[in-house]
């Protein structure tokens, strides 16, 4: 299978020939037959319809009943499905998004508990999310913490860098 290919200011490039802080290394391998979602939801199957190149989707992370899935889309977006036994959510957003917050990342309450999860590239090792240790696997993670997370770390391979998490958005009282 060919490398995937992204489209750059002066031609093509792989991903292995992008930057370390940029580069998701999950799309230099082939793709296999686990890495489509075989979820029979609509909204999944129009996720996967709608890929650029359905044939570059990869799972990244598979962990307590939650799956992560990316795929690269048009130039320098990333997509990422997300699926538990609670539904799940699609979000996709530019690369830009690992130079400004050095992950691309997405939150929401399950029960009593908070899932913190998405994409990190290449040289970040390890994620902590309010002192709690995420799951890391192929450029994915996962962090289940018992309240509103306020901060992630990412341990990088050449040091750490702290992300504040905004509070929740609290509505105006109606009297």
């Amino acid at each position: 299978m060919r490398a995937q290919r992204l489209e750059r200011d002066s031609g093509a490039v792989t991903e292995a020939e992008r930057p370390v802080y940029e580069r998701l290394s999950i799309f230099d391998r082939p793709q296999v037959e686990g890495d489509v979602p075989p979820d029979p939801e609509p909204s999944v199957k129009r996720w996967v319809d709608v890929a650029d190149d359905p044939s570059a989707i990869r799972l990244g992370l598979e962990h307590a009943q939650t799956r992560i899935y990316l795929v690269p889309r048009n130039d320098d977006q990333i997509s990422m499905l997300v699926r538990d036994p609670g539904g799940g959510s699609a979000s996709t957003g530019p690369r830009s998004g690992f130079d400004a917050h050095g992950a691309k990342f997405s939150m929401r309450q399950v029960s009593d508990e908070w899932l913190v999860y998405g994409v990190v590239p290449d040289h970040v090792r390890g994620v902590r999310v309010d002192g709690s240790d995420a799951v890391l696997a192929s450029n994915t993670f996962l962090a289940r913490v018992p309240h509103h997370p306020k901060r992630m770390v990412l341990t990088l391979t050449d040091g750490e860098r702290t992300v504040g998490i905004p509070p929740l958005a609290r509505l105006p009282d109606s009297d």
